[in-house]
């Protein structure tokens, strides 16, 4: 069967976060976090909602999340110990060495991430269908072509961990994918 090609748009990985599928608080289900504006920055108001038990959460604006980075090394600045940006968590996101214990998780209400699943001994996970779509395209692709001239932002298709675009680990990261899709379903 023909690889299809994966062109980068350039998307970085938070531009997909306008959204977030979470664990429900109260029943376990799957929830949404979406902005209760048209105009959606990173400080408007969310609503978490659930379908199926009607729990409903709101983040006031009034205390927006502190970002921080989600990657790399740490540095000392002003007495405090920071990380360099790579990615974006907030004040109430684990930080990396939580991650990695707790698992993703959203950015407003810290609920975790409904889309992640074991995949080779590490978390396969997206923030919607949206940046799920998009990581099946790239990691399906035989050809994956990034246009961006040297020295701008990296996107999304840059920032994906090794083991996830490696062609030896193409079918059981398709296959985590998959597990995520058959999650909605249920």
């Amino acid at each position: 069967m023909p690889l299809g090609r994966f062109r980068d748009d350039g998307r970085s990985a938070v531009s997909f976060a306008r959204s977030f599928l979470v664990v429900c608080p109260q029943c376990g289900a799957c929830a949404s976090v979406l902005p209760t504006t048209a105009a959606a920055g990173y400080h408007t108001p969310r609503r978490l909602s659930c379908l199926h038990c009607g729990c409903v959460r709101s983040w006031p604006a009034a205390q927006p999340p502190k970002p921080r980075p989600q990657w790399g090394p740490t540095q000392r600045v002003n007495g405090e110990t920071v990380q360099l940006a790579i990615g974006m968590f907030t004040a109430t996101s684990p930080s990396p060495q939580q991650f990695q214990r707790r698992g993703p998780r959203d950015w407003y209400f810290n609920q975790p991430l409904y889309l992640q699943t074991a995949c080779l001994g590490h978390i396969l996970w997206s923030h919607n269908v949206e940046h799920l779509n998009a990581m099946e395209a790239l990691i399906a692709a035989g050809l994956r072509e990034t246009p961006h001239a040297q020295g701008q932002p990296q996107s999304m298709a840059h920032k994906l961990p090794k083991w996830m675009i490696l062609a030896k680990h193409r079918d059981t990261v398709l296959y985590g994918a998959q597990q995520l899709r058959l999650k909605l379903l249920r």
